[in-house]
C-alpha cells in the first residue's frame, strides 16, 4: 500500500479557515502547515509565556489547556518589593488617591503555591483589577522587620487589561489558541511579569540581593547556591518552551558587553552554581527548555538586550532564539522588526 502523502494534505490545509481567515498568509511562511499535515498540533508541549498576565478565563480560546499552579511552573503574581515605600512603591498612592484600591492579606506559610491560589480567588470573585497597582497582596509569613525577607512580603494581583493591555494574552493566543495559536493544542503556562515602566524598586532589590548574598559565610553561600541552582534546573524542567516577547532596546555593544562582563563575574564569584544551572550548562541538549525573545521593534540591526544573549554568551546558543517580525504580505523581515545582526 502507498503511504499518504503529507504534502497533499498540507496543501489542502492552506484553504482552511486558520489560514484564510484567522491567520492570512502568516501560518503558511511559517510551514504550519506541514506540521497540520504530519498530525503535529503541540499536543504535550508545554509554553511558559513569561510576559504581562495570560487572561486564563478565555476558555473559548484556551480550553482547559491552560496550567496555574507553581507545580506547573505558573506564576500568577507579581513580586512587589517595597510596595509601601513613600518612595518606591505604588502602595502608598493607590490607598490614598484610588477608592478602588484593595489590599489583602494573608500567612502563605512558605508555600510558593498560596500565591497563586490567592490570585485565583480574586479573580474568580472580583474579576480582573481593573488598572494596574491597585490590588496587592500581604504575605505577613515574611517578617517586615527583616531587610531581606521583606523583599517576599509584598505583591500585586495584575490585570490582564492594563498598562500593557492584552499583550500577555495576545502572546498567548499566537503561540497556542484554538482560533489563532500556531500550536493549538500546546499547553500554556503563564508567568505574569511585570512590563510597566514604574519598577522603580528593581535597583535597588537586586542591589539587596547581591549585598545579602555576599555577606554570608563561604559555607552558608555555597548552600545557598547549591539550593538556588537546583531550584532552577527543576523550574526550567518543567517546561519545553518559555517565550519572551520582551526585551531592552540596548544596542550599544560596549554597554551591553561591560554589563554582562560585571553580571557574569560577580554570579562566577559567588553564585556559580545557579549561573550554571541557569544557562543549562549541564543540561543535555535534547533536555534543555527552548527560550524565544523577540528581536523588538525598533528597527535596529541588532537584536535588543535579551533576543542578543547567544551573541555575547556562547553556552546559550543551540536553544536561545531571537525571533523577528515579518511582512505578512510579502514574507521579508518587516521593516519596524529589529535584525538579528
Amino acid at each position: 500500500m502507498t503511504p499518504p502523502d503529507p504534502s497533499a494534505r498540507a496543501a489542502a490545509l492552506l484553504s482552511t479557515a486558520r489560514f484564510t481567515t484567522h491567520q492570512p498568509k502568516v501560518l503558511e511562511q511559517i510551514g504550519a502547515h506541514h506540521a497540520y499535515a504530519r498530525g503535529l498540533t503541540g499536543k504535550g508541549v508545554r509554553i511558559g509565556i513569561d510576559d504581562s498576565m495570560v487572561d486564563y478565563t478565555q476558555t473559548e480560546e484556551f480550553g482547559g489547556r491552560v496550567k496555574l499552579s507553581a507545580d506547573d511552573g505558573a506564576s500568577l503574581a507579581y513580586q512587589y518589593p517595597y510596595a509601601d515605600s513613600l518612595l518606591l512603591g505604588d502602595l502608598p498612592s493607590c490607598v490614598v488617591f484610588n477608592p478602588n484600591c484593595q489590599v489583602f492579606t494573608g500567612d502563605s506559610q512558605g508555600d510558593p503555591e498560596a500565591h497563586n491560589r490567592w490570585v485565583r480567588q480574586i479573580v474568580d470573585r472580583y474579576g480582573w483589577p481593573a488598572t494596574d497597582d491597585s490590588v496587592f497582596i500581604e504575605d505577613t509569613f515574611f517578617p517586615e522587620s527583616e531587610p531581606f525577607f521583606r523583599l517576599y512580603r509584598w505583591y500585586e494581583v495584575p490585570t490582564a487589561y492594563g498598562r500593557v493591555g492584552t499583550h500577555g494574552t495576545r502572546v498567548a493566543s499566537t503561540a497556542a489558541g484554538r482560533n489563532l495559536g500556531v500550536a493549538p493544542e500546546a499547553t500554556i503556562i503563564p508567568i505574569a511579569q511585570n512590563l510597566t515602566d514604574d519598577q522603580r524598586a528593581n535597583p535597588v532589590v537586586e542591589n539587596e540581593v547581591r549585598y545579602w548574598v555576599m555577606s554570608l559565610p563561604d559555607d552558608l553561600r555555597r548552600e545557598f547556591d547549591s539550593m538556588l541552582g537546583e531550584s532552577q534546573t527543576e523550574a526550567y524542567a518543567k517546561f519545553d518552551i518559555i517565550n519572551r516577547s520582551y526585551g531592552r532596546p540596548l544596542f550599544d555593544p560596549d554597554a551591553i558587553a561591560g554589563e554582562l562582563f560585571e553580571d557574569i563575574t560577580w554570579f562566577s564569584t559567588y553564585l556559580p552554581e545557579y549561573l550554571w544551572s541557569y544557562y543549562q550548562i549541564d543540561t543535555p541538549a535534547d533536555d534543555k527548555t527552548i527560550l524565544v525573545y523577540a528581536a523588538g521593534n525598533e528597527g535596529a540591526p541588532y537584536s535588543g538586550l535579551g533576543a542578543d544573549y547567544p551573541y555575547w554568551i556562547s553556552v546559550l546558543r543551540g536553544h536561545s532564539l531571537s525571533v523577528v517580525a515579518t511582512d505578512p504580505q510579502t514574507g521579508l523581515i518587516a521593516e519596524y522588526s529589529n535584525r538579528c545582526g
